[in-house]
């Protein structure tokens, strides 16, 4: 008993930390910022979008320093 008792409580501690929380973009800066560090550019422009699924989500302009082109980014 003294060998298993440690065993079910380091699986007890670990059951909440192997779960994480997902929440949805709620602020237009919230969207900038994310998609400012997954693109490594500028945000641009920031707007409110209904996406296919019927959700709302936001569209970022990123622009790319030393390019013409940048990215439109879908952060939801």
């Amino acid at each position: 008993m003294k060998k298993l008792l440690p065993g079910l409580l380091c699986c007890i501690g670990t059951v909440g930390m192997a779960t994480t929380s997902w929440e949805p973009c709620r602020t237009p800066s919230e969207a900038r910022a994310i998609a400012e560090s997954e693109t490594l550019g500028e945000a641009v422009t920031v707007r409110r979008i209904l996406q296919s699924d019927g959700t709302r989500g936001w569209e970022v302009l990123v622009h790319m320093a030393g390019r013409a082109r940048g990215w439109r980014c879908m952060v939801d």
